[in-house]
């Protein structure tokens, strides 16, 4: 939070400065919702676990919901090309993604303690597993919303190293995401035309 704050101070300064009177204009909401962000992380912290896992379920339900919401002619928002919005009510919009990547702690740690004390080993779990990550997974890169889709997979894959997951089945996670990465990325035009100006700034 705090990199984060300090590179949205350096980013806008000049452009607040020029056009709200104030260069510490982003900067000052930022801080607002760290403050608010951190306040809800506090008060999580005192939330029993057993109260969240009772709750997965139809949160889980919930947010496949809102997901397929925003392939509903009439219900979804389409912007640049995507459909990563539900419209409501008052002209607002809700993005079902910022649900879906706090979803996926939820996923991943109820994943995590249902084997662990129910010590499944066999096909069925790692089926349901595999289910139960794909489906949002698929949903997000249907919009499309890639960067969520990243960010489902990090979030996991850092649970799982909490967890205590061996480095061999990390290792081997990521060697089998690296080509299907390359796929996603540098398959589609505007994607790979991304990453290209990232690598040298200053061919665009």
């Amino acid at each position: 939070m705090g990199i984060g704050l300090v590179l949205i101070y350096s980013a806008s300064f000049i452009f607040a400065t020029e056009n709200f009177g104030d260069g510490l204009y982003f900067f000052k909401r930022q801080a607002i919702f760290v403050c608010i962000s951190l306040c809800a992380l506090w008060g999580a912290s005192l939330v029993p676990f057993s109260y969240f896992k009772k709750l997965f379920w139809p949160m889980y339900i919930l947010t496949i919901g809102a997901l397929l919401a925003t392939f509903i002619p009439g219900l979804a928002y389409r912007a640049g090309g995507a459909a990563r919005w539900i419209s409501l009510p008052g002209g607002f919009h809700l993005e079902p993604s910022e649900i879906a990547k706090l979803m996926a702690v939820f996923i991943f740690s109820w994943l995590m303690t249902f084997k662990k004390s129910k010590d499944q080993k066999g096909l069925n779990f790692w089926f349901m597993c595999l289910a139960l990550v794909a489906i949002p997974v698929l949903l997000l890169l249907k919009q499309p919303d890639f960067g969520s889709s990243v960010i489902f997979f990090l979030v996991g894959l850092t649970l799982l190293f909490c967890f205590g997951l061996p480095w061999g089945y990390l290792i081997s996670l990521v060697t089998v995401s690296v080509p299907l990465f390359y796929l996603l990325v540098m398959r589609v035009d505007y994607r790979k035309r991304r990453v290209l100006a990232c690598l040298n700034p200053w061919s665009d």
